[in-house]
């Protein structure tokens, strides 16, 4: 097992309970990914990591996820916005949007966040002056739907770690 290999690698002593610990908090995860990032670990890590970094190094950052999500909507609004027709609204004495279907990414999370933020057409219709703030607002949705809803993250069914944790347990 990677982590008993780990452990053995940093000098790390791991209890039992340690074990079961880990057992506990990663079996969500995929196992294939988990191994790839402890065998990586074995020779990048100078300490036995703990718990959030190797969920981290799975998952990958959510602020990381959240900034390239932005550079994506960021490089599609001036595509929404040139799709778009604006129109003199003489009763709202005003432009309005028109009605064009705008092109959305497939990202279910990204989606989520778009629509907190007002959708798309929203977006395409703003002062482009106040992107900064839109940034910052896109970033923080983003990033807390990831957190409230870890469904979302796709990950493969089953929990084929749990079974090697165990046997690294059993190991002396």
């Amino acid at each position: 097992m990677r982590l008993a290999s780990l452990a053995d690698a940093t000098k790390e002593t791991c209890s039992p309970q340690r074990f079961d610990l880990y057992l506990q908090t990663l079996c969500d995860l995929d196992s294939t990914k988990v191994s790839r990032v402890l065998e990586e670990m074995l020779t990048t890590a100078r300490w036995f990591p703990k718990i959030p970094d190797i969920r981290e190094a799975v998952l990958g950052n959510p602020n990381q996820d959240a900034e390239e999500a932005w550079e994506e909507i960021a490089g599609l609004i001036p595509v929404w916005r040139s799709s778009l027709q604006f129109e003199w609204d003489a009763q709202a004495s005003g432009f309005t949007c028109g009605t064009a279907a705008l092109h959305i990414p497939d990202d279910p999370v990204l989606k989520r966040a778009l629509v907190r933020l007002g959708g798309a057409r929203a977006l395409a219709c703003m002062n482009p002056s106040n992107l900064n703030l839109v940034r910052r607002d896109f970033i923080a949705e983003f990033s807390s739907i990831k957190k409230e809803h870890p469904e979302m993250i796709e990950l493969p069914e089953g929990c084929d770690f749990v079974k090697q944790l165990a046997e690294a347990k059993k190991m002396p």
